[in-house]
């Protein structure tokens, strides 16, 4: 499937969970969800300040620092902004 002709639309929602080290499983991928993501890893907080690859959404460092520091947001949901690719 080719998709690189299409402008794509999304919308994302990222969840933080502190959980023992794991591998995820993509046996249940679509078609489309094994081209759109090719590949996963996991990061360090610190290779997210300035990553040298793109990482989206921008500004994920900022959400994962509040997850480490146990900061807490009202449970009100930390709004990143969209860029295009």
């Amino acid at each position: 499937m080719d998709l690189s002709r299409y402008t794509l639309f999304s919308e994302d929602w990222f969840f933080g969970l502190r959980a023992p080290r794991f591998v995820p499983q993509i046996d249940g991928y679509t078609e489309l969800e094994r081209e759109v993501h090719g590949t996963w890893r996991w990061w360090r907080s610190e290779e997210l300040v300035a990553p040298s690859e793109m990482v989206i959404p921008q500004g994920l460092h900022d959400v994962v620092s509040l997850i480490l520091d146990d900061t807490e947001t009202d449970a009100e949901p930390v709004v990143l902004p969209w860029t295009a690719l």
